[in-house]
């Protein structure tokens, strides 16, 4: 358990400040590395093919989907190695870990309502295009923000928006609410993978 004993607190006024549950995302983008219409259609195929009672791998091959192979394992799980090395100090290799990667499609008035993905670790959304229908992230610390004036409220607890753009990687903690804003006279495609940490 972190204390304050060995917390490093930082400030040069009178008071000092740290920042126990801050929630850090990434973002990289790997637009000029593939061909975006190519991995667009392969989340295609990817959503067509997955349902609830299917494995979340299903459909995923060098043959149906090389360029969401080659994005998740040349791209994203060393960004992922990476964030979880700088952000909450523990060298991981993609041996201790296993993913579950899947396509999503919404066309016209389609959305997603808030939720997280509980079972994994870790999470990232992957756009081939950009979108007009953003996603929010909101809060992850349930009440924290009861009872604060707009203003505080607006500017320390509001949702963090993120526009999608070609190529656009983020990568987050797993526990993050989000959802998705309806979207209008636009195809939207997003990859996804979660992370499972396989060591104790």
């Amino acid at each position: 358990m972190n204390s304050s004993d060995d917390a490093v607190f930082f400030g040069a006024g009178r008071n000092r400040y740290n920042m126990p549950w801050k929630t850090v995302i990434a973002k990289i983008n790997v637009k000029d590395s593939f061909d975006m219409d190519l991995v667009a259609s392969e989340i295609f195929s990817l959503d067509t093919e997955w349902d609830t009672d299917k494995s979340q791998n299903e459909g995923i091959s060098e043959e149906l989907t090389p360029n969401i192979i080659a994005i998740r394992d040349k791209h994203i799980t060393p960004a992922i190695i990476d964030y979880i090395r700088d952000i909450f100090c523990i060298e991981v290799t993609k041996e201790m870990m296993h993913v579950h990667t899947k396509g999503l499609t919404l066309r016209d008035r389609g959305f997603v309502g808030p939720h997280v993905h509980s079972a994994a670790n870790f999470t990232t959304v992957m756009y081939p295009h950009d979108s007009s229908s953003s996603l929010f992230l909101t809060d992850p610390r349930g009440n924290a923000c009861r009872g604060f004036p707009k203003d505080i409220r607006f500017t320390s607890f509001d949702d963090f928006e993120i526009k999608p753009k070609a190529g656009d990687v983020y990568i987050m903690p797993s526990y993050i609410p989000h959802f998705v804003v309806p979207v209008n006279n636009e195809f939207r495609a997003t990859l996804v993978n979660d992370y499972f940490l396989d060591y104790k």
